[in-house]
């Protein structure tokens, strides 16, 4: 660690050693009223909202029919419980991030199986099905962008109501009716936890409370301000959340102010790609992993109707990517043409149980994805520090950082990142979470990092939760659902990339947390 570094780190542990000591007493009273308030809400009756007493989860929540696939949404959402253990008692909340999948949306184009999932299809035009295109008879535009209307690529010759904007796999789909419910129920059961029951958001949405981060997607931007109107009662406004400094992308280039470091791969040193060419090579030549993608997608080519499935190992891996976006989007939507094999004979639903068709074809697909991250960590524990500090590290530092502001009250206490699955499961493989990352995050996962302080006022603790599920990411503790600060920061430290293989972070991050100046702008860089 750099003196700089140093000495930014010591400032910070002592700006929060100082605040802790002087806050601790005046709010030892409202810290004891939350506990209260906290065992009352766990104790709910079954069916309610946690923190709702008397709120059916049957209001507003989910069909019942998506409680039984997980592969459909994150299983907090169809269930209405945001946590299954909670937090321990004598605890204050000081602050939270989450980063989350956006909602459920229309198909991706798929140029490899040529915009055909199967025979007889279903898509979104009225001739062919009026239930998908119901799901897209809404407004395109976002608070922050208009997005044009393009034809649905697997209605032609038809238009079809969904649209799919851009000419490649890239053009981000429509987000559907059905996603702008679920994406409205998920903002109810923040605003339950961090409003309602916390008390960490003021009932107004206080200018300041909360930062919000999201994709350049419509589906992202219509999914982070529809969570953002279920918490506050109201739409954001561009002039509060400009998009420059909200949406990522919108600036292309790192840049101090805005969110690039949201997105993974953004370090421009030659070493990342270094390794990610090293992995890239063993997974071309690993014959056991080949053999297995192949032997999946032979199965799926022939369950969706195909004579044959792609050649190479790749093509195979996308192949499977492919039809994983057909199955969920028509499944999860309700439309009645997915193949058998692929279902639940009972709810018609993606079979998410091991040894099923589907669950092999998501788990197969999904280590593709994680490979890089994967392979390092069998072969190579250094290497796969570095890769992953490299690969998306960093935005595990960045969400210590904006916790340590928020603890200072010196920046937004809730911050809600809306990005994708390929963001959510590196950070479960940094966390070396094997089981959590096995699969496709669903439609709205969430990994969500709250920071609390205890009744003394002197520590501070870390909860991490996905989908719902305390996970245990601190080594060597297995009772406790927080981890003490320091070790946790001590995790992070350990996959932050330097400023020499990292330099944008250190120069284009905005330290600040883009509301104080602070003097401890290197805090938690090494």
């Amino acid at each position: 660690m750099g003196q700089l570094a140093r000495a930014g780190a010591v400032a910070c542990a002592v700006a929060l050693s100082v605040w802790l000591a002087t806050t601790s007493e005046k709010e030892q009273t409202t810290t004891n009223n939350n506990n209260n308030n906290n065992n009352r809400n766990n104790n709910s009756n079954k069916g309610e909202l946690p923190g709702c007493k008397g709120r059916k989860i049957s209001q507003g929540r989910p069909p019942d029919r998506e409680l039984l696939s997980a592969a459909c949404l994150n299983p907090q959402v169809s269930s209405g419980q945001f946590e299954n253990t909670p937090a321990s008692p004598g605890l204050k909340l000081v602050g939270v991030s989450v980063l989350q999948r956006h909602l459920d949306r229309w198909l991706y184009k798929h140029r490899l199986i040529g915009n055909v999932c199967w025979p007889g299809q279903l898509n979104s035009s009225v001739e062919s099905s009026q239930l998908a295109a119901e799901q897209c008879y809404s407004e395109l535009n976002s608070v922050w962008q208009e997005w044009p209307r393009q034809p649905d690529p697997y209605a032609r010759p038809l238009y079809g109501s969904c649209s799919v904007w851009g000419d490649s796999h890239q053009g981000p789909p429509q987000a559907t009716k059905q996603g702008r419910q679920h994406a409205s129920f998920w903002g109810d059961m923040l605003k339950t936890q961090y409003v309602d029951r916390w008390k960490l958001v003021s009932p107004t949405c206080t200018l300041g409370d909360i930062a919000l981060h999201c994709d350049k997607a419509q589906k992202n931007e219509i999914t982070l301000q529809t969570v953002y109107k279920s918490i506050c009662g109201r739409l954001p406004s561009s002039l509060e959340y400009a998009p420059e400094a909200t949406i990522v992308g919108y600036v292309t280039e790192p840049m101090r102010g805005t969110p690039w470091y949201v997105q993974s791969a953004q370090c421009s040193g030659t070493r990342l790609a270094e390794l990610t060419a090293e992995a890239e090579k063993a997974h071309q030549a690993d014959v056991e992993w080949n053999a297995r993608i192949r032997a999946t997608a032979s199965r799926l080519a022939n369950a969706s109707g195909r004579t044959a499935a792609p050649g190479s190992p790749c093509d195979a891996a996308s192949f499977l990517d492919s039809l994983i976006d057909c199955t969920i989007v028509h499944a999860c939507t309700g439309l009645p043409d997915v193949p058998p094999s692929l279902l639940n004979s009972r709810t018609s639903l993606p079979e998410d149980q091991d040894g099923s068709l589907f669950s092999q074809v998501n788990q197969d697909e999904t280590s593709s994805r994680v490979y890089n991250l994967n392979y390092f960590r069998r072969t190579n524990q250094s290497a796969f520090v570095e890769y992953a500090s490299l690969y998306y590290g960093y935005c595990l530092a960045a969400i210590r950082h904006r916790l340590s502001l928020a603890a200072l009250r010196e920046g937004p206490v809730l911050t809600v990142d809306v990005m994708s699955d390929s963001n959510i499961s590196p950070l479960l493989a940094i966390y070396q979470l094997d089981e959590a990352m096995k699969v496709r995050p669903p439609y709205l996962s969430a990994l969500v990092h709250e920071l609390f302080r205890n009744e003394s006022g002197r520590e501070l603790f870390v909860r991490v939760l996905y989908n719902g599920q305390v996970q245990q990411v601190c080594p060597g503790r297995i009772s406790s659902s927080e981890c003490p600060w320091a070790e946790w920061s001590q995790l992070v430290a350990k996959f932050t990339p330097s400023k020499e293989s990292c330099p944008q972070f250190y120069t284009d991050f905005d330290w600040s947390g883009g509301k104080y100046q602070r003097s401890f702008s290197d805090d938690m860089t090494r």
